[in-house]
């Protein structure tokens, strides 16, 4: 299905880049365009090996180069070469200035070919993405957008003098240059910021951070007898034979055993001391009440998915089970101060941390470190785990998805700190991540005013305020020009002679 609203809908209800100069005319691209549809080439031979001739699909338009290659011939008319403007047919509408060399055109990729005797190449591109733009947002509820070629061809495109669209183009292209450099360097901010909190955390999980405090607190009580204190009380507070079982394997000293290697520090301070999660706290997961049973939801206990643990403090949940899906699920209700271990994913999930806030029930794909002895800051294991995200991620496996389990979240190296230390590392972690977030915020606000940029320049460009128009030029110089009028009136009477019924016949 093509488009679900006219060009006259899409002109009426948009303005901006969409306007028109007074001295301007409007004239269908396929009056000075010609179109190429891409080929049907067979996807069986597709590959990402480099083998054969790279082909342009649409998801190439975002890139610098294919990443496709097809093992067959490529018609020659198919071919496309840096400079040939391409467009993206379907879902996202986009037309590029191809610069990634030789390659093949791909179905669904139309290449736009303008008659440069009256159309600038590059300010069909720019004007084309703001169309295409204009399209996208008037097509919005189509579930994945589609042009034809024949729309394409069909859009009223401006006209105006050849000298003013190289203006334009000239303008556009040194201001547009600029705001990409902008966009750089805040890309590089980011990257930045992002250095800047994993060093922070690399510095509080080694100790680096709080090295001066150390010198002044000499007499804390070490990890190592802090641990020793976590075992007694862990061991008093068993429920079951099965608890006290669990800790004493925990503690067992073969288990314990850590090098720095897998511990992923060198040289951690003397008064601390290297063990394993399985061993500061209970790790258990959870359990989701079954989604036939209405029964069993919509109530009123907190029930986190795994896609909720995303490196963050929850303080409330997107779901709620009921007291009768509480009963008929293995499900636990975890204090607040419980620290969750999301243990499936291959996207981003897996390895991420949260701290609970209040009480909540957790589903099978999260493990929950219960530290209700108190002898453990939450706030410490879950700056550990996200300093050792990429390690924890590693500890997955399974032929399917990678996935941690419990008895994998139990063997997780970890290094225990004086209590009051614990606080302390949390204290300035806090501080220097405060810190972080608001050059983050002042980035973010920057960010969406330099994005704001680009359709701005163009809806200036295209409102004739970007440059002198050709007509306020002549009139300041006291000469004649062909106005956009008579330009237009010449493309119409050129197309009716023998020659152009011919060229337009065989293409």
């Amino acid at each position: 299905m093509s488009l679900v609203v006219s060009f006259e809908e899409i002109f009426e209800k948009k303005s901006g880049l969409l306007a028109n100069h007074e001295s301007w005319r409007r004239i269908e691209l396929g009056e000075v365009c010609t179109i190429l549809n891409g080929f049907p080439f067979k996807s069986a031979r597709f590959n990402s090996a480099g083998r054969g001739y790279p082909i342009v699909r649409i998801r190439d338009l975002s890139k610098k180069k294919p990443d496709t290659f097809y093992d067959g011939k490529v018609p020659d008319e198919f071919i496309v070469r840096d400079g040939d403007l391409l467009i993206g047919m379907d879902g996202v509408f986009r037309c590029k200035e191809w610069n990634g060399g030789l390659a093949g055109l791909n179905q669904r990729v139309c290449k736009l070919i303008p008659d440069e005797r009256y159309l600038d190449r590059r300010f069909v591109m720019f004007g084309m993405n703001g169309y295409l733009k204009a399209i996208q947002d008037a097509t919005s509820s189509v579930t994945v957008g589609h042009l034809s070629s024949l729309d394409i061809l069909k859009i009223p495109f401006p006209l105006l003098p050849i000298a003013e669209q190289q203006r334009l183009v000239s303008k556009l292209a040194i201001l547009l240059e600029r705001v990409d450099g902008s966009q750089g360097r805040l890309a590089n901010i980011y990257r930045i910021l992002k250095r800047f909190r994993q060093s922070v955390l690399a510095a509080a999980c080694s100790g680096r951070l709080t090295a001066d405090w150390r010198s002044v607190n000499a007499e804390s009580e070490p990890g190592s007898a802090l641990l020793d204190r976590v075992k007694a009380k862990r061991l008093k507070m068993a429920e079951s034979a099965k608890d006290v079982k669990q800790i004493n394997e925990a503690f067992d000293a073969a288990f314990l055993d850590i090098d720095d290697a897998e511990l992923g520090v060198n040289g951690v301070p003397t008064s601390w001391i290297a063990c394993r999660v399985g061993a500061i706290g209970a790790v258990v997961n959870g359990s989701t009440p079954s989604r036939k049973q209405s029964a069993y939801w919509d109530g009123t206990i907190p029930w986190v998915s795994s896609g909720e643990v995303r490196n963050n403090v929850i303080f409330f949940t997107r779901e709620k089970i009921s007291k009768s899906g509480y009963a008929n699920c293995s499900v636990r209700l975890l204090p607040p101060g419980t620290v969750l271990l999301a243990m499936i994913g291959e996207g981003k999930t897996r390895g991420q941390s949260a701290i609970l806030e209040i009480e909540a029930t957790i589903n099978q794909n999260i493990a929950a470190i219960v530290v209700s002895h108190g002898l453990v800051e939450s706030e410490f294991i879950w700056r550990w785990f996200q300093f050792q995200y990429n390690n924890t991620r590693e500890r997955g496996s399974g032929s399917g998805p990678q996935a941690l389990n419990c008895q994998r979240v139990r063997e997780i190296p970890f290094v225990l700190p004086p209590l009051d230390e614990q606080g302390e590392i949390s204290r300035r972690v806090n501080e220097l991540f405060a810190f972080a977030d608001k050059i983050e915020a002042r980035y973010e606000a920057v960010k969406r005013q330099v994005d704001r940029l680009p359709p701005s320049i163009l809806a200036k460009a295209f409102r004739g305020e970007l440059v002198p128009t050709e007509a306020e030029l002549a009139e300041r110089e006291g000469r004649a020009y062909e106005s956009s009028e008579q330009l237009l009136a010449r493309i119409r009477a050129e197309r009716e002679t023998p020659v152009s019924r011919k060229r337009a016949a065989r293409t």
